[in-house]
């Protein structure tokens, strides 16, 4: 026995030959994926899930009920004293444009460009990235490139901040805890923009109510649509929105690398015998994620696929 514990990636696996050929009792094996079940799955559909029940003894995926979570949640409260010193602030100074959305993958889980493609019937949305025509590399507007992770802070601080009041923070896949930067990074790098999100989550439970705009708070694009052009014309009603906002405290755990709080966590288990009975269950598609259709029953009925 070489290591104490294999991570292994699921979205690797070719089929049950690519697993190590035997564990040692005293070994673990770590479910270990980053990506959300509809992907995770999607790229290795030779692979049969019974090959996996009893295969593995841990899960580290971001996931909070994960063995070891990948990532530590993030806790956001309102803070009073910051809103009550924003209070004269106007935001809306220089705002020229409404609404931006940043994408690379053009087809998803979510079907997300199926609703925006509705939304855009009734208000204009500016497309960037491999999606769009327009590339945040000529402001406000340019040629279609995509918006990768070296530049997207750039973007945020040039295009986001100084041009549009809403942003669409909108995923791929609509799967359980499945909250990614879209969101996160509106606020803890305090943009001046209000999030307009859509994901399989509870954001209210996450987020103070009036910072954000959740789509599945209206009935069609249209209303949002509608909803969003009258803060559009408000400046009051916007600023209403950015102060609570801005005036939003996120933390982090006080956290430490990843490697350590797997070593951590094997260290105090490290007599404790465990087995992932049904690794396939435990990260599956039915049990973590939500179709379109069921999603969008209720706000979206025409992408009810």
């Amino acid at each position: 026995m070489d290591s104490d514990v294999v991570l292994i990636r699921i979205r690797k696996l070719k089929d049950k030959s690519a697993l190590p050929p035997r564990r040692h009792p005293r070994q673990k094996w770590l479910f270990f994926e980053t990506e959300p079940p509809t992907k995770t799955w999607s790229f290795v559909p030779s692979l049969n899930p019974d090959d996996l029940k009893d295969a593995f003894n841990l899960t580290s995926t971001y996931a909070y009920d994960s063995d070891i979570p990948s990532r530590l949640e993030m806790t956001c409260v309102a803070n009073n004293a910051e809103l009550q010193s924003l209070e004269k602030v106007n935001f809306a100074t220089g705002k020229s444009r409404g609404v931006a959305w940043f994408v690379s993958h053009c087809q998803t889980q979510s079907k997300r460009e199926a609703y925006v493609e509705q939304l855009q019937k009734h208000i204009e949305v500016d497309v960037y990235g491999a999606c769009g025509p327009y590339s945040c590399d000529d402001t406000p507007f340019g040629n279609k490139e995509a918006v990768s992770a070296n530049n997207l802070a750039d973007c945020d601080s040039r295009v986001l901040n100084t041009t549009y009041k809403f942003y669409l923070a909108f995923e791929n896949s609509l799967c359980e805890h499945y909250v990614t930067e879209k969101l996160t990074r509106m606020f803890v790098h305090k943009l001046n923009i209000i999030p307009v999100v859509m994901g399989h989550e509870d954001y209210k439970r996450l987020l103070p109510v009036g910072s954000f705009i959740d789509i599945r708070d209206f009935d069609s694009p249209m209303s949002l649509a509608d909803h969003l052009k009258r803060i559009d014309d408000d400046d009051d009603l916007y600023n209403e929105y950015i102060r609570r906002k801005m005036a939003v405290r996120c933390d982090f755990p006080r956290d430490v690398l990843y490697e350590c709080r797997l070593c951590e966590y094997l260290h105090q288990h490290k007599h404790q015998q465990q087995t992932v009975k049904d690794a396939a269950s435990f990260w599956g598609v039915e049990e973590r994620c939500l179709s379109p259709g069921e999603y969008f029953a209720g706000v979206a009925n025409d992408i009810a696929v």
